[in-house]
């Protein structure tokens, strides 16, 4: 999985959601602003939808699956930095259900990295975000 940590207070740190099943976490801002920017540049972006640590979408090329996810970083006890800050995931995600995929790792880590280089340069070209970590 490659990720990074982003600090921006461009979008909310509210709980937001299903509450019940998916914890309410906050993120749905930032994983539509991601989705808003990738789509223009051919990404075919599934709707963003909520995971039990925050949100994310799909982004399909031909049989290829990859995830993005975006997930708030919640301090020590309750504490906020001045600067929220959040993670940010991109995976290939092989569906073993898919003999289509089985074959498919190399091609599928290739797009991965691709969707992930785009959306580090996206960040790093926003004057409201300070990427912390990249790995």
């Amino acid at each position: 999985m490659l990720s990074l940590r982003v600090k921006t207070q461009m979008f909310s740190t509210a709980l937001e959601g299903d509450r019940n099943f998916n914890n309410g976490m906050p993120g749905s801002q930032f994983a539509k602003w991601l989705h808003s920017r990738l789509k223009p540049m051919g990404f075919d972006c599934d709707e963003v939808i909520q995971e039990d640590y925050g949100w994310g979408f799909w982004i399909k090329q031909q049989k290829l699956a990859v995830w993005v996810a975006v997930a708030y970083a919640v301090g020590d006890m309750g504490e906020v930095d001045e600067l929220p800050e959040w993670g940010v995931a991109v995976e290939f995600e092989k569906n073993n259900l898919d003999p289509g995929q089985w074959f498919k790792g190399k091609e599928g880590e290739a797009l991965a990295k691709k969707i992930f280089i785009e959306i580090d340069q996206l960040i790093s070209s926003e004057p409201q975000m300070d990427r912390v970590e990249w790995s």
